[in-house]
């Protein structure tokens, strides 16, 4: 703790985010981290801090932690419907859970909820994130996320990305189902060129 340079807070949330990585298992410890997460988020940066969440191994969970966890990740997210970019993640952990029927229900609402203000933001990385997690939802909202991403994939293309360009036109037509043509997209932003 001497050694230690990053405040307390940190040093805690450090430690507790360590436990729960050798041992997702404890509803306990996640309702004080993930308060305490988004605090801190939200004061610093305005996103969650580097959690790798995706590694968490959904096995470990049993369903009455999934359960708890879930309604706990769920509270987290209603609380920042304003800010999708630090919801999102949350998002993503709550829907790997094995959650309850109704669980399902609302993460499907909440999850519209906070598509709907990521695109009225147009806040690309979010939808990414929340369309990638809820599919379902995403393409029941096709038409607030088909503009936004093909906005996003032309910018990328003007810009040179082509692998953001590629991999958010993947997005669309392989996980979304939405029927985009990325040639035509590409023939429109390199007409001059051409």
């Amino acid at each position: 703790q001497k050694g230690w340079n990053a405040g307390d807070g940190n040093l805690r949330l450090t430690l507790k985010r360590m436990s729960l990585s050798l041992n997702p298992n404890q509803p306990d410890l996640w309702a004080e981290y993930l308060p305490e997460l988004i605090a801190n988020a939200a004061a610093v940066s305005g996103s969650v801090p580097k959690f790798n969440l995706s590694s968490l191994s959904m096995t470990s969970f049993t369903s009455a932690t999934s359960q708890k966890l879930g309604s706990q990740l769920m509270q987290a997210a209603t609380k920042l419907k304003d800010k999708p970019s630090i919801a999102a993640p949350l998002i993503t952990l709550a829907s790997r859970l094995n959650l309850g029927q109704q669980q399902q229900i609302d993460l499907e609402k909440l999850t519209q909820d906070l598509i709907l203000k990521a695109t009225e933001q147009s806040n690309v990385t979010a939808t990414l994130i929340l369309a990638e997690s809820q599919p379902g939802v995403a393409q029941n909202n096709r038409q607030t996320v088909v503009p936004l991403l093909v906005t996003y994939i032309r910018d990328e293309l003007r810009t040179g990305n082509f692998t953001g360009a590629t991999k958010t036109a993947d997005l669309l037509t392989n996980t979304l189902k939405m029927d985009i043509e990325f040639g035509p997209l590409i023939l429109e932003e390199f007409a001059d060129e051409l």
